[in-house]
């Protein structure tokens, strides 16, 4: 029975070991900023007029920013799940947005498109609800 439990145990560490193999492979044929550049391009438009940069911090975790802005993207890609992070500071308060878009292995880039407009909907939302409750804490003191 002990050798049942450490062959699934072998078989489950050896799955995660290949997934993993498998995905800094795909990233090395196509990086992130390639494979996500119509989602990172309407980002960018939205975010910093289309003059933001994209900054690799491994090969799946990149950043987009613009120096001197109040805001910052984080893209992490794990396993089909692309992981975005959206931090943005109004009066040195800080609102951090998180959205994970599963399967995201080969998305077309109308996809790509639909997946961010629906991000910064929802960062549009978000930011308003911050600033109303930031300038109200001001407002406050």
């Amino acid at each position: 029975m002990i050798y049942f439990f450490i062959i699934i145990g072998v078989l489950v560490v050896y799955k995660f070991i290949a997934d993993s193999n498998k995905q800094t492979e795909q990233l090395k044929g196509e990086p992130l900023p390639q494979k996500f550049n119509a989602f990172i391009e309407t980002l960018n438009k939205y975010a910093f007029s289309g003059s933001g940069l994209t900054t690799k911090l491994s090969e799946t975790s990149y950043n987009l920013y613009k120096e001197g802005e109040n805001q910052i993207i984080n893209l992490e890609y794990a396993f089909g799940t692309l992981k975005v992070i959206w931090r943005y500071k109004y009066f040195q308060q800080e609102l951090v947005h998180k959205k994970e878009f599963e399967n995201s292995q080969n998305i077309r880039q109308d996809w790509q498109i639909r997946m961010a407009d629906s991000l910064i909907s929802e960062m549009k939302k978000a930011i308003e609800l911050h600033k109303i409750q930031v300038n109200h804490n001001l407002n406050s003191n």
